[in-house]
């Protein structure tokens, strides 16, 4: 055969093989506000009939685009997502024409039937990660086994509230609290006393951020807990009425009532409720103290206690959109929560004896009140401004908080010779605390995007919190306390500037670097003594993500972050308090602040299982230490820097549909290793513990849907103290009637009792104790929800405002049901 024969056939197989694989590409993207629709099905079929036969087919990236190799033979493009109606595009003279054929942005519309007969929880799934965080979707099962978002908390995978009520995320305390990606800055117990008085179905979801980006505060070595208030989702006018009530030894309700409306240009939300909680607690502990060759026990016997706790709040909110380029809006947010006298709680008894512990030698009676009364005013304005249309945009916002937490604590003691023979002393100390708390923030972001895949963001803050802490004592002889009552004004002012660079390389590779600046003012003032005491410091926090997309189902990111954890006003005061004439604490003004690293790779497979493996390495680590006094038989705890801390986690999530029944699951095993060598603690500690959260739920003849979760935790390390095992189990049966507008749930919580064991060793003290909380109890909640559900009509705010867009943006990392269908389950 002759060259010039061979050449022709080539050229005339390479014609035909070109025409029979030309390229069709396109971007399928919503009608109405043009985002893009992942996961969505594209086929080439031979003609729009039942019977037509599939050719070939793709499914749509993350950015909703998709390129498939077209048949000769092919007619029509066919486009099928959950919850729009299907599409078909002619290709029948097209394919004809050769060469690639790109159809541009191709629009679907939501379907109204689909959108009636699809439940919107089956695309929400309830845990999703991402390059940077975990994501809890607030579903039906969540808010019928929890009374309020306190509670709710316990069910959030990494969250652990221990004994005292505190709460640590993967171990590590140092939280940052979020409302709706803004900054909460309180103290501590009264940030507790708003999670309380929040009914549980008020949260959309909650979002464990470990690596925020930089244009967030550096605040918090554990991270940010990010609760995200449910929101109006529909033209017209909606609203929701629910009770949630538990029986158990004292009756327990959260009532709660919250009216919506929107229509293109208003977004209004009015919300309010009142609760009545009451919570019992069993507990006992042992105190060891050596002085010398003298070891000393003292041993509190087994107590029952309640406490009780009423909260009201209320909350507005309103966005208005000026025009398609300017919005502005704002909400506030009241919350009372109170705690009355306790009047029925036994006396604490306490046995003191030395080694070998056979004989009582003294001991002594305690019984405290502490009626609080805490109000909390939380607000936030805002104003938006679009750029262009393809990202670029400014904000100005304006945050305050305030707090006035009012404390009476009246505590009668009685002391004996043995073991409660005769009365040798009496002392009924009272103390009264009114502690004032603000702090405003004003706030300016920006995003620049120089295009589709290149964009940076830059910001200002200035933030200033101040506490006016008057704590007062009467009827004290104690000569340890000198003196006791003690005035304190603290000042914090933070300012700080950031830069933010994103860049898509292609469609696997992307990156985000950001570098945050932080100026930090201290001032403590003590009225009381006349000490000033300021401090200046400067810290530069950089902050670093990847992603690299491993095909169209799996995807891999790494991130850095460097962040720091401030001492608050009650670790700096040097004043020492008294809970007996065995026990004291105080603050401690030389605290430093507290600094980690932390670097997460995280696995994303089919969107379906997540994998996170993290490293952390903390330094100035502040520890509570409780030591025994010298020359005394008493305690004292108060706050060093001690020494360092590393860990290393693995953690496994995901969400599996097995027919009637869905299995949500998340599980994580940690190596920590602490240690120190100072005066106040030497140690050496390597611990090993696993947590995990599981989930069912289970679709039940009659339209009945039993749901069941359990926590588990194996034992961790935490402040010098080792806790032991935690498991808690729940279970709920839910129906909806009336056209799913009322839900019914009956439940049972805290299967078994829970109970918790704790020990620590120190230089020169040793606490073991043990916890049990309330025994099982029933739930009833009912929920009905009224108003119109025309269109999926929503108020956009800035994307940079909204933590789903923060390393996750970039990141690759897209879960099921997360924006995947114009709205649909969010």
């Amino acid at each position: 055969m002759k060259l010039k024969q061979i050449t022709t056939i080539f050229l005339l197989t390479l014609t035909a093989v070109c025409v029979s694989a030309q390229t069709v590409k396109g971007r399928v993207a919503d009608n109405k506000n043009g985002e893009a629709v992942p996961f969505a099905n594209v086929m080439i079929m031979t003609d729009t009939s039942a019977n037509a036969r599939l050719l070939t087919g793709a499914v749509t990236d993350m950015d909703g685009r998709f390129s498939l190799q077209g048949k000769p033979d092919g007619k029509v493009l066919k486009i099928q997502f959950v919850g729009y109606d299907t599409k078909f595009v002619d290709l029948s003279s097209r394919l004809k024409s050769g060469g690639t054929i790109d159809l541009g942005d191709i629009a679907i519309s939501q379907s109204a039937t689909a959108l009636k007969e699809v439940s919107v929880t089956a695309l929400r799934k309830r845990y999703t990660m991402e390059a940077d965080k975990i994501v809890m979707n607030v579903d039906d099962g969540v808010t019928a086994t929890s009374a309020n978002v306190f509670e709710m908390l316990k069910k959030v995978p990494g969250v652990m509230v221990d004994n005292n009520e505190n709460i640590t995320l993967n171990g590590k305390s140092g939280i940052l609290f979020q409302f709706n990606g803004r900054d909460i800055r309180m103290p501590f117990e009264s940030m507790k006393a708003i999670l309380k008085s929040m009914p549980a179905n008020t949260v959309a979801k909650i979002e464990t951020v470990n690596n925020p980006s930089a244009k967030y505060e550096a605040e918090g070595t554990a991270g940010i807990i990010n609760i995200i208030m449910a929101q109006a989702q529909t033209e017209g006018f909606s609203g929701t009425v629910s009770s949630w009530s538990g029986l158990t030894k004292d009756f327990r309700t959260f009532n709660n009532a919250s009216l919506q409306y929107v229509n293109d240009r208003w977004t209004l939300s009015a919300n309010g409720g009142f609760g009545i909680f009451n919570s019992l607690m069993q507990s006992e502990s042992k105190q060891y103290l050596w002085q010398g060759a003298d070891t000393t026990l003292i041993h509190l016997q087994p107590v029952e206690e309640h406490n009780k706790f009423r909260s009201a709040n209320f909350s507005f909110s309103a966005d208005y959109k000026i025009d398609s380029n300017n919005s502005v809006g704002g909400m506030f947010s009241f919350n009372r929560h109170r705690s009355p006298v306790v009047e029925d709680n036994p006396d604490r008894i306490f046995l003191v004896s030395q080694y070998p512990y056979t004989d009582v030698l003294s001991s002594y009676t305690s019984h405290t009140d502490n009626p609080n009364v805490s109000n909390s005013y939380v607000g936030n304005i805002y104003y938006n401004h679009r750029l262009d249309t393809i990202g670029s945009q400014m904000s100005l916002s304006f945050d305050f908080d305030n707090n006035a937490n009012d404390v009476a604590s009246m505590v009668k003691t009685r002391y004996y010779y043995g073991n409660l023979d005769s009365l040798t002393n009496t002392d009924d100390p009272c103390d009264s605390t009114e502690n004032r708390y603000s702090s405003y923030a004003l706030k300016f972001d920006a995003v620049q995007q120089f295009n589709k895949k290149m964009g940076l963001e830059y910001g200002l803050k200035s933030r200033i919190s101040l506490v006016d802490n008057d704590f007062r004592h009467y009827a004290s002889e104690d000569p340890l306390l000198s003196p006791i009552s003690n005035h304190l004004k603290y000042k914090e002012n933070v300012n700080a500037a950031y830069l933010n660079f994103s860049h898509k390389v292609n469609d696997k590779l992307s990156y985000r670097a950001g570098l945050r600046f932080e100026h930090t003012y201290t001032n403590i003032e003590s009225v009381t003594s006349g000490i000033d005491t300021s401090n200046n410091y400067f810290n530069l926090f950089p902050n670093f993500s990847v992603s690299y997309r491993l095909g169209q189902a799996h995807s891999l990111s790494l991130s850095y972050a460097y962040r720091i954890t401030r001492p608050d006003y009650n670790s700096l005061n040097p004043f020492v308090t008294q809970t007996s004439i065995y026990a004291y604490s105080s603050g401690n003004p030389d605290l430093l602040p507290q600094y980690s690293h932390r670097v997460d790779l995280s696995m994303s497979l089919f969107y379906m299982f997540f994998i996170t493996a993290s490293y952390g390495y903390e330094n100035n680590e502040i520890n509570n230490i409780t030591t025994a006094m010298p020359g005394h038989i008493a305690t004292i705890q108060k706050p060093y820097n001690i020494g360092h801390q590393q860990f290393a986690s693995l953690g496994l999530s995901g969400m599996l549909p097995l027919g009637p029944v869905e299995w949500t699951f998340w599980m994580q095993g940690s190596y920590n290793q602490a240690k120190a060598d100072s005066p106040q603690l030497t140690m050496n500690v390597e611990t090993f513990s696993f947590m995990t959260w599981q989930s069912l739920a289970v679709k039940l003849p009659w339209e009945l849907k039993l749901s069941a979760n359990c926590f588990y935790l194996s034992g961790m390390y935490r402040e010098g103290m080792q806790m032991g095992d935690m498991l808690t189990f729940n279970t709920s049966l839910s129906r909806y009637f009336f056209n799913r507008a009322l839900q019914v749930s009956v439940g049972v919580q805290n299967i078994p009792r829970r109970k918790l064991e704790i020990e620590g060793s120190y230089n020169n003290y040793r606490n073991e104790m043990s916890i049990m909380w309330e025994k099982p109890y029933l739930t009833l909640q009912i929920q009905y929800t009224f108003g119109k559900t025309a269109n999926n009509n929503t108020l956009k705010r800035i994307k940079s405002d909204d933590m789903d867009d923060r390393a996750g943006s970039n990141s690759g990392v897209q879960q099921p049901g997360a924006n995947t269908g114009g709205g649909m389950g969010q």
